[in-house]
């Protein structure tokens, strides 16, 4: 988790997107994460994920697309 960093969607927020790194997150409910801050983020809200730098979801990205 220390090497991901997830953008959600932050409506007020530049772009609406909050940009949060793996480190942040305390737990992983089924169907939410929360945040440092007690922040509780529904898992619909994800626009995309990296790992070590690469892409690895892309919200609206179906099973038989490659991720880019």
């Amino acid at each position: 988790m220390h090497e991901c960093t997830v953008y959600y969607l932050h409506r007020g927020a530049p772009d609406d997107t909050r940009i949060v790194r793996g480190s942040e997150i305390v737990s992983l409910g089924n169907s939410f994460f929360t945040l440092e801050t007690s922040s509780s983020i529904p898992y619909h809200r994800i626009r995309r994920i990296e790992y070590g730098g690469e892409v690895v979801y892309r919200k609206g990205q179906g099973p038989d697309e490659s991720v880019q």
